[in-house]
């Protein structure tokens, strides 16, 4: 015998045409909302219109892309000049 009572519950229907359990709504007073409103930031504004340039892939400079993915290939892309460049703006960070 268990000690684990049954799971009953009397207003469940029987599963309707998409086989899904459907459970009626409770039944009580209506809730009605006020008019809420939200306000986005401009930042909020400004990432979502970034993202959707993002899944647009317009702003995308393949000639660039290219160049640099060749440079890497041929071992040219970091050079002195850059790693000085980059130390520098570090070094800045820093201050």
């Amino acid at each position: 015998m268990s000690d684990i009572a049954p799971i009953s519950r009397t207003n469940i229907t029987g599963p309707n045409p998409s086989g899904r359990i459907s459970v009626p709504a409770p039944s009580g007073p209506t809730v009605n909302r006020g008019d809420d409103t939200v306000e986005l930031s401009s930042a909020s504004q400004t990432a979502k219109n970034l993202l959707a340039k993002l899944r647009e892939g317009t702003d995308l400079r393949h000639d660039l892309i290219s160049r640099i993915r060749r440079e890497e290939a041929a071992g040219t892309y970091v050079t002195d000049d850059k790693i000085d460049a980059a130390i520098d703006n570090l070094m800045d960070d820093l201050d």
